[in-house]
């Protein structure tokens, strides 16, 4: 039996979603095609690159917020303070944070977008065309929108490190330089991949979404609306519980013996 998202169910559309990100792994040769490409390099531009200059005060502010509140705690020299800073500005602040940034610039928009594209029949004069608009439209977005937040987690993973300890250094006074030099020494790498990893997860959930919300919208002008603010509310909720189980996740690693 077909769940139907109605009323306070805030998961009865999860298996649209599910079905959205089936389609897209399973029909990325539909990329050979120039338009569904062009497609892409433009939802990366919208979604990542115009996106960086809101990320970076931001990963300033959060890094410094950060480093000078374990500093003050546990003393600027703390081994243990550096790895906790890093451990959350690169695993957990940036990918949500760059998760939030997507939500603000592109889900409702991208849900309204497909929304007004199927009021005036364009998904289906697509198909007419004998053109899948799930490969025209939805592939390129989904993509476009998981190197957006993988390159945006790492925008942020940088500044939030070195711009937030340059600005706790200003207001600390402590050396910038030698407590760079300390943090790269116990910097891990593996720390930076994961990260990454999850703004890319939180980049696909997100579009398949707002996708999901467009093309399944009613045929109606105030469907257009409707669909943009389902993509937000939807999409915060789920990062949220997704991130949830990513910190779950970090947790059980970091108790297992090594």
């Amino acid at each position: 039996m077909r769940l139907r998202a109605s009323g306070p169910s805030l998961f009865a559309q999860f298996g649209g979603y599910v079905d959205v990100l089936q389609h897209v792994a399973s029909h990325l040769r539909a990329l050979a095609n120039p338009q569904p490409r062009i497609m892409l390099l433009r939802q990366i531009n919208s979604q990542g690159v115009e996106a960086l200059p809101l990320l970076t005060p931001l990963a300033v502010l959060g890094g410094a917020s950060v480093m000078i509140g374990l500093a003050s705690l546990l003393g600027v020299d703390n081994d243990t303070a550096i790895h906790a800073g890093l451990l959350f500005l690169w695993l957990e602040f940036a990918p949500l944070l760059s998760a939030l940034v997507l939500i603000a610039r592109g889900s409702g928009g991208m849900a309204a977008d497909l929304a007004l594209m199927r009021l005036h029949d364009e998904l289906a004069a697509l198909e007419w065309l004998h053109i899948s608009h799930r490969d025209f439209l939805l592939l390129p977005r989904v993509l476009g929108s998981a190197v957006a937040a993988m390159a945006a987690v790492a925008w942020v993973q940088l500044l939030s490190v070195v711009g937030g300890m340059a600005l706790a250094a200003m207001v600390m006074g402590f050396k910038f330089t030698d407590q760079l030099d300390r943090t790269v020494d116990l910097a891990q790498a593996s720390l930076v991949y994961a990260g990454i990893a999850k703004a890319a997860c939180f980049g696909l959930l997100l579009a398949a979404i707002a996708c999901h919300q467009g093309i399944n919208a009613q045929r109606a002008s105030t469907e257009i609306s409707r669909a943009g603010m389902s993509a937000v509310n939807q999409g915060m909720i789920y990062v949220f519980l997704l991130d949830s189980i990513f910190g779950a996740l970090t947790f059980f690693a970091l108790q297992s013996p090594t």
